[in-house]
């Protein structure tokens, strides 16, 4: 997935076109997309979602950088583009709570970084009142911008702008701006789900860590998994490495299954780095990773769907099936992470773990590819994986940074 591409040519064609209604080009914008993906194999509908908003919203990024002096830049062009751009990663996200939603902060970062801009200089021999009037004219487009904004932060008949062209709706906020709005909310939300960083809590001094100290509170993501034994202490670890000889099938099921916990991942890390270790598992590093990665996921997956079921769903059936208890029996632990911070500080830890193995050369983005896109799109919302997927995406090399 390329987190750099904008949208193809024909598609900016359609949203720069000011005649339509935003409800009009939504139509053709939308049958062109589906077009397009038609010829899009192995794609699915979730992934051809985000990977088009992503699109919009490089798109969105390179219209802010035009220069309003620029002498052959078509404002009216220009309005439509920006307006629909925006109108088309709402339509196309429409459907996830605006919490969830994975452009919430770029949202609140049009708003919030919103300035009046200072008009720049005439250049030498221009015509003083044109630059004036296309700087202005500039600058409304960018205004309206951040109504539409607004209104689709506050969900408030936002669906009634779609009657609107780009001209229209310029007109219509310049006289009715929406009133009554506070970001506030949306900041709080993104901090909520570990988006933005929270603002620092006053602490005591004997409460007051080291910069980038891991506590055993932060450390813990989730309780021991019921199908392996606790990784509490070096002890324990020894132990478990000692019967790599004597029990190997035994310790590959065990690893398989450990709980997603800092000492876990160390673990794994010692016996991902010693070739004696994997050698006497009999399997490859990429192998008992993949698994591994499959596991937790899937665990953490569930945790998600349990803690949003209502609490009556276990009434249904008295008795569990078959394959139920087959999953429970093999991969526990999904209990322990019905907390949504633990299961955000899950995903963080199998970020990092994967990342330090890419750097150290254990294994290759490619031979873990569909695990670091299932990451990448799902959890796409976490700063922490935005960040991983650039640092993937830019081809870091297995030695270390480029």
């Amino acid at each position: 997935m390329d987190v750099t591409a904008t949208l193809p040519p024909e598609l900016v064609a359609i949203v720069s076109n000011y005649k339509p209604t935003l409800g009009e080009t939504t139509k053709i914008f939308e049958g062109a997309r589906q077009a397009e993906r038609a010829h899009a194999v192995g794609v699915s509908p979730f992934e051809a979602v985000f990977q088009d908003s992503l699109k919009l919203k490089n798109k969105l990024d390179e219209l802010e950088a035009y220069d309003p002096a620029t002498p052959d830049l078509d404002l009216q062009s220009l309005l439509a583009a920006v307006l629909n751009c925006e109108y088309q990663l709402y339509k196309l996200n429409a459907a996830t709570p605006l919490r969830h939603n994975p452009f919430l902060s770029h949202w609140v970062e049009v708003i919030t970084g919103w300035k009046e801009p200072i008009q720049p200089a005439v250049p030498p021999g221009g015509d003083w009142r044109e630059h004036s009037t296309r700087f202005s004219r500039w600058t409304q487009v960018f205004k309206t911008r951040v109504e539409l904004v607004k209104a689709i932060l506050k969900q408030d008949d936002v669906e009634r702008l779609r009657h609107h062209t780009p001209a229209s709706l310029l007109v219509h906020f310049r006289s009715s701006p929406v009133r009554d709005f506070c970001i506030e909310p949306h900041i709080r939300m993104l901090e909520e789900e570990g988006i933005y960083e929270k603002p620092p809590q006053p602490q005591s001094a004997d409460s007051v860590a080291l910069p980038g100290a891991i506590g055993p509170a932060s450390a813990s993501t989730s309780g021991p998994d019921p199908s392996c034994p606790p990784i509490t202490s070096t002890s324990l670890q020894d132990s478990l490495l000692q019967r790599l000889h004597t029990s190997p099938a035994d310790v590959l099921h065990t690893l398989t299954r450990l709980p997603i916990t800092l000492e876990s991942l160390e673990l794994l890390n010692t016996v991902l780095t010693s070739q004696d270790a994997y050698q006497a598992l009999d399997t490859k590093p990429a192998d008992l990773v993949r698994e591994y990665l499959q596991r937790s996921l899937r665990r953490v997956e569930r945790a998600d769907n349990a803690r949003q079921q209502p609490l009556t769903a276990q009434s249904h059936s008295s008795l569990p099936s078959a394959s139920t208890s087959a999953t429970n029996d093999d991969e526990g632990g999904a209990d322990e992470l019905l907390d949504r911070e633990a299961q955000i500080r899950a995903i963080k830890l199998l970020v990092l773990f994967i990342r330090n193995l890419i750097r150290k050369g254990v294994v290759g983005p490619e031979e873990i590819f569909f695990e670091i896109r299932e990451i990448c799109v799902r959890y796409i919302w976490i700063r922490e994986v935005r960040e991983f997927r650039a640092w993937v995406e830019e081809g870091r090399d297995a030695g270390g940074e480029r």
